[in-house]
């Protein structure tokens, strides 16, 4: 089973990412913001990243260049989700970061 880290700062669409992630047989974690997302990185290392573009404080463009050097095989997807369609585009997005 896959395993998905989703970093989101809006929680309504943060779970909504999260739940339709899970109802496709990932295991899904996910936290709200870059300190938590470290955080959970020194505990453990998933599959994939899914960083919310929306990333206040840090900066995603950043927190990512950040995170590929510190774990270069780590496979993150930065994604924009403004509302409730945008999560099957990201669906499709996490489906095609996996086949490779």
């Amino acid at each position: 089973m896959t395993e998905i880290l989703v970093q989101g700062e809006q929680p309504q669409l943060r779970t909504l990412l999260s739940e339709s992630l899970w109802f496709a047989g990932h295991r899904v974690e996910s936290v709200s913001d870059a300190a938590m997302l470290r955080a959970h990185l020194d505990n453990t290392l998933p599959d994939l990243v899914l960083l919310d573009a929306n990333t206040d404080r840090f900066g995603a463009m950043r927190l990512f260049q950040d995170l590929k050097q510190q774990f270069p095989n780590l496979a993150v997807i930065v994604y924009q989700c403004r509302n409730y369609g945008d999560v099957d585009r990201i669906k499709d997005a996490v489906a095609d970061a996996l086949e490779t």
